[in-house]
């Protein structure tokens, strides 16, 4: 199949994942991490395949009632392409990564309880 001018494999296998990986957000490989420093950036995922995208979510599993701030991130420290978010318990986040991209958070605040996260990953 001949690809439309100016798409790529990773181009179509990030709108696939982008696509599909809503409905497969269950699957994966899954962690389960703990966090509770405000203002220290961590790194949650990186893509280290040579020609797949990752679908990542991120999930929060402590079921404190707080909205927290927070902060993500394509580096291990703070920088120009943040994107920052009110993260819910019961709310999902979801990034498409390119081979060699890194997903980093720091917390805006401090938390009631340890925040505590479900990071799901599954190449495509």
């Amino acid at each position: 199949m001949e690809l439309p001018d100016g798409l790529g494999e990773k181009e179509i296998r990030a709108y696939f994942a982008a696509v599909v990986g809503t409905f497969r957000g269950p699957y994966g490989t899954r962690s389960n991490q703990r966090y509770g420093t405000p203002g220290e950036s961590f790194q949650l995922v990186s893509n280290s395949t040579r020609n797949k995208v990752l679908s990542v979510f991120v999930s929060r599993n402590d079921g404190a009632p707080q909205t927290l701030s927070v902060t993500f991130s394509g580096a291990p420290i703070a920088g120009t392409s943040d994107f920052a978010a009110s993260f819910a318990t019961n709310s999902i986040v979801r990034f498409i990564l390119y081979p060699g991209d890194i997903l980093s958070m720091t917390l805006n605040e401090v938390p009631v309880v340890p925040l505590k996260l479900v990071i799901g990953q599954e190449p495509y």
